[in-house]
Parts: C-alpha cells; structure tokens; sequence
C-alpha cells in the first residue's frame, strides 16, 4: 500500500493519496489537484475515488475538477446525511454533489433551515424589542430598513403581504434552492431548504399551507375606510 500525506500550510489543511494495486483514492483534495494527479502517474496509479470526510467550509475544494480530470467517483460516508444536487428533472445534477464557489461573500454560506431559522427569530426578537441575545433593536430595524431603490433593506428583501410586513431572502445556486420568510412583527415564518433546481414550485405550495394553516395575515383582506 501507498500512503502520503499533502500538507497546504496556509489553511492547515491536509489531504491524502492512498494507492493500492494500481488503484488509488484522494482523501478531502484541495482546490489545486495536479499534484494529485502527478503523484498517482509516477506510482502507476489510476485515481478512482475522491474521498470528502467532511464540508469543507473553510476552503474550496478540488474534488469536482478532479474527477472530471480522472473520472474518478465523488463518494461520502453513508451516515454524512449529505444532501446532493438535483436539476429540474428530479435527476443527480452530474457526478458532483454540490458546487463550492470561489465568491464567498455571495456564495458561502453553509448552514441550516434551523440556525438559519433561528436568525430569523433573533432579528424578529431584536426588532420587536427592547432587544435580542445579539442584535440591539436599532440594528435590527436599521437591518430592515429599505434603502435606496425598491424593497431591498439590508441584506434582505421587504414587502407588505397581505396585511403585514415581511423580510425574506431567497437562495440558490446549482441544484439546490431555499427560502426565508419572516414577519417583522407577530414572530412567524419559515425557512425552507430543497436540493432541486426545481424547488420553487414546492415552496411555494408549502409557504400558501403554513399560512393557512397558522392565520397568517398574507390571507387578510384590506379594512374598508
């Protein structure tokens, strides 16, 4: 068996080939994957297998470049509850399980419908006042807060629905799509995450059956004057 270690010591991250009977297998790959691929010719190995421990949030990685270089398999652990890419066909977007974005600032984030929730229920908590865990109430309403042109406040879109007030964000990206909404004030809302780039459809069914279902004021009618 081949065993070796590649250290990348600005990140502190670390990867592994591991080879066998001309056969071998990349443990958690780094963005930059020639070296992989360069080290498995000069030991007669075929890379088969890119090995993703964990998400990698911290950094980007190369596992989908490697693969389409070696045709290699994506694989994770049967318990890493990992959801993967589909396309609007309800079909495995390609050999890839999701994309990791160099634009970490618009594509980073990695998370929950339940943390994500919960900053919903901070900013809710914040804004009704006199103040959040975190967030002091004038944070809060100068976060939802319109600014310059059309219902952006920051960070958020806002919106009269019905008869009440909302902030909401949307996101997306390959394969997947999710979706935030919260009312400012009467503390309900929902986060939906779906691995579909057909989730739409169902999100919008489920948020017209929450609402029913809770009363919220979406479904009220306007109070004559």
């Amino acid at each position: 068996m081949y065993f070796k270690q590649f250290y990348l010591g600005c990140l502190a991250h670390a990867s592994y080939l591991i080879g066998s009977d001309g056969e071998a297998a990349v443990v958690d790959p780094q963005r930059d994957v020639d070296e992989y691929i360069t080290e498995a010719e000069d030991h007669g190995f075929k890379i088969k297998y890119i090995i993703e421990t964990h998400l990698h949030a911290d950094f980007v990685s190369g596992h989908q470049e490697l693969a389409a270089r070696t045709g290699a398999s994506i694989v994770f652990g049967a318990q890493a509850n990992a959801a993967f890419a589909h396309n609007p066909g309800g079909r495995r977007s390609g050999p890839a399980s999701w994309h990791v974005y160099p634009e970490q600032a618009a594509a980073g984030l990695w998370t929950t419908p339940s943390d994500l929730a919960r900053i919903a229920i901070e900013m809710q908590r914040a804004f009704k006042g006199p103040k959040g865990t975190v967030l002091t109430q004038a944070s809060a309403r100068e976060l939802l807060t319109p600014t310059g042109v059309g219902g952006y406040a920051v960070g958020y879109g806002v919106a009269q629905r019905g008869q009440g007030w909302y902030f909401s964000h949307s996101g997306g990206n390959w394969g997947f799509a999710c979706n935030l909404v919260a009312h400012y004030r009467k503390g309900y809302g929902f986060v939906i995450m779906t691995n579909s780039d057909a989730g739409g459809a169902i999100m919008s069914e489920i948020e017209g059956r929450v609402a029913a279902a809770y009363g919220w004021d979406t479904l009220d009618k306007p109070i004559p004057r």
